[in-house]
């Protein structure tokens, strides 16, 4: 008389599920059956369990109804509480989106004194370059030019590659 139920995690395919409900089917006890059987003995054949689940921030109503009956102003709290959760993910998102924001502030006025920088540089070094050419010394400048050339390019190159490769992101 006593059935023990399987309640493992295995997926069950339609023909499980229609086999079972012939098995219980089979063992389904009346009110009239169960009230023939003594009080003790019927706490030992049975055991009823049962379990609910739900998702989201607030629980079913016939749930908030029962928690209602336990414990007067569950609902209450609970509502409270997901306000709570809800402003709180609010203020988290709205202060990551800040942060974010501060980063690519800060990322664009370092890359902005770089560019400033390296214009100076470049700046100088032509300058150097054009003294020399004007003083005949064109080896010194060649060399010169040649090699602020040879410095700087494949930085402004990678930095095409590096702006090219986070725009395709």
């Amino acid at each position: 008389m006593k059935k023990k139920l399987d309640k493992s995690h295995k997926t069950k395919t339609k023909s499980d599920k229609s086999k079972e409900s012939k098995e219980s089917e089979q063992f389904r006890l009346t009110k009239e059956d169960l009230s023939q059987i003594p009080e003790d003995i019927r706490e030992k054949i049975f055991e009823i369990q049962t379990a609910s689940f739900y998702q989201g921030a607030l629980p079913p109503p016939e749930n908030v109804e029962r928690y209602e009956k336990v414990l007067p102003g569950t609902f209450r709290e609970i509502l409270d509480l997901t306000k709570d959760n809800a402003r709180h993910r609010r203020e988290m998102d709205i202060a990551s989106i800040e942060l974010e924001k501060k980063y690519l502030e800060e990322d664009i006025n370092l890359r902005k004194k770089g560019q400033d920088r390296a214009f100076l540089v470049v700046f100088l070094g032509l300058l150097i370059v054009a003294l020399c050419a004007y003083l005949g010394e064109t080896t010194i400048g060649g060399i010169l030019a040649g090699t602020t050339l040879i410095a700087l390019v494949p930085q402004f190159v990678s930095g095409i590659k590096e702006k090219k490769k986070n725009s395709g992101k």
